[in-house]
């Protein structure tokens, strides 16, 4: 599993998509800059864009869940 989870993480770090078939697809995403607003301060910051990774189950996968 460990094996598994660092090549996902390797692909991702590269900017490629991964598919695995039946479970759902690993890619990552541009987030672009945003402002934020803490709540404990109320200070008003800019979160830079940065990359993140989203994940899209697949359709058996949903199926499942239901």
């Amino acid at each position: 599993m460990e094996i598994l989870l660092s090549e996902i993480q390797k692909a991702l770090s590269k900017g490629e998509k991964v598919v695995l078939s039946g479970f759902g697809t690993f890619k990552s995403v541009i987030v672009n800059d945003k402002a934020v607003v803490y709540p404990r301060t109320k200070e008003k910051k800019i979160v830079k864009a940065h990359r993140v990774a989203r994940f899209t189950p697949g359709r058996s996968l949903k199926k499942s869940v239901r």
